[in-house]
This record gives C-alpha cells, structure tokens and sequence, in this order.
C-alpha cells in the first residue's frame, strides 16, 4: 500500500463533506471566502455549489477550508501488518529469546 493511500487526510475530510452535504467555508489565497456545498473533487479541483451556482476551485488556489461540522478521526492508525515482516521468523521472536542461537556460559572462568 502507497503512503499516499494510508494518510490521505484531505481526500477523507472532503469525501465526508461531500457525503453529509455539509456547508464548507473556503478560504482561498487571494483572502476571498467562498461558502457551499462540496459536490465533487478530483486531485487538482473541487466543484462547489455555491448561491451564485456551482463554482470549480482550483486547490492551489485555497489557503484553507473549514465546517462547523466534525467528521471525526481521519487517519487510520490501523494499517494492516507488512506480509514481509509476517513472513520472517526472525521477526515474531522477540531479541535475546531465541533458543538455538543462545550462547553456552563459559566453563574455563
């Protein structure tokens, strides 16, 4: 999995707008605000449907965004394990507890 697809903050923050219909303020570099309702984004745009109809923002354009409403927890601490590190014995032994590879103590002291 790509890191892009682990910590996407701010394709979760604007998908959950977009699904609850929730009034977004955004605020673009220029200092003008702008406040609708997220229709649809892509990678570069979001299409805003705004009292004067709907308007295409482009992202760089935008300083910040806000809502008064709360989406909740937008990363998932939850990634599932890497299969390389599943795979490996080495890894599921915790160091220093490996049976075999113990040393004897030394007779001769």
């Amino acid at each position: 999995m790509e890191r892009d697809d682990l910590l996407n903050i701010q394709n979760d923050f604007f998908n959950q707008a977009r699904k609850d219909k929730s009034r977004v303020l955004v605020f673009l570099n220029s200092g003008r605000k702008i406040t609708g309702r997220l229709k649809s984004f892509d990678k570069f745009t979001l299409i805003l449907e705004t009292s004067q109809g709907d308007q295409m923002i482009f992202k760089h354009a935008i300083a910040t965004v806000s809502s008064t409403k709360t989406f909740g927890n937008y990363i998932n601490f939850d990634h599932p394990p890497d299969k390389a590190k599943e795979a490996s014995p080495e890894a599921a032994a915790p160091p220093g507890e490996d049976e075999g590879e113990q040393e004897p103590p030394d007779a001769g002291s």
